[in-house]
């Protein structure tokens, strides 16, 4: 994680929760709660090593399938943190998940994007066998086809011509 020199190097982005008092089990709990009420009733938070996963299984409208999504919740706590800045890490970063999620399930609601596109790369797919979230199949491809400086058409498949 980026160490500062002052506050005043500090951003609104870096800044934005870093004093909440609330704990990440109760934030979990509120989380659970908005998937709830509008009609996402199989939501699993758990851990993963250091990391948290997210995932919930959603059907917007009678006629649809059900569609997975997997949010990795990254967690980085530094050797040197004390138990209380691990704990403040953890409750940051389900704050910050929190309000991602409300703010996502509000567009899709207003009518200003489609929950695909809202959740586009943690949307869970099969892979030759083995359930993967588009976004690991998808963003490593695309940021090695700019790193060659390819920007003009991003080909899906190899051979592709679109």
């Amino acid at each position: 994680m980026r160490k500062f020199k002052s506050k005043a190097e500090l951003t609104f982005a870096d800044k934005a929760y870093k004093t909440t008092r609330l704990d990440y089990g109760y934030t979990q709990e509120k989380i659970m709660e908005m998937m709830s009420d509008i009609g996402i009733l199989k939501v699993e938070i758990k851990e993963e090593g250091e990391d948290f996963v997210l995932e919930f299984m959603a059907r917007l409208r009678h006629n649809e399938a059900e569609r997975m999504v997997r949010i990795n919740i990254p967690h980085t706590p530094e050797l040197e943190d004390t138990i209380r800045q691990a704990q403040n890490k953890k409750n940051v970063i389900f704050r910050v998940l929190f309000y991602h999620l409300k703010d996502k399930f509000i567009a899709i609601n207003r009518g200003l994007k489609e929950f695909e596109e809202e959740f586009l790369a943690d949307l869970v797919v099969e892979d030759n066998g083995e359930m993967k979230r588009l976004g690991d199949i998808i963003v490593p491809k695309y940021k090695n086809m700019l790193k060659q400086g390819d920007r003009a058409i991003f080909k899906i498949k190899e051979g592709s011509k679109q």
